[in-house]
């Protein structure tokens, strides 16, 4: 594996049995951290946006899946090369930044 993930995609099937709301969404948030090996002594946090059938993480509360439509290079790509995980979550590293 290459290094530190920028992003997490992780499926809403494998928090679903963790409740619904604000325990679910903790949930998430505690399995990103550890998946994208957050420093929580120098106060990194993940940020998880609900995507319906997955959760999207990443360190950073601005970062998107896709370059933004109106991007002048590439827009609307991807912004991350994925690698399958267990459970069915993916890594994501950002292709360029």
């Amino acid at each position: 594996m290459p290094g530190r993930p920028d992003a997490v995609r992780i499926p809403a099937s494998l928090v679903a049995r963790h409740g619904a709301g604000e325990d679910r969404y903790e949930s998430v948030v505690l399995l990103a951290e550890d998946l994208l090996e957050v420093d929580l002594d120098s106060l990194e946090e993940a940020y998880c946006r609900d995507q319906q059938t997955f959760f999207f993480c990443t360190r950073d509360p601005q970062d998107a899946m896709n370059r933004p439509a109106n991007a002048d290079s590439r827009p609307g790509e991807p912004r991350y090369r994925w690698e399958p995980a267990e459970d069915g979550v993916e890594l994501g590293y950002l292709i360029d930044v």
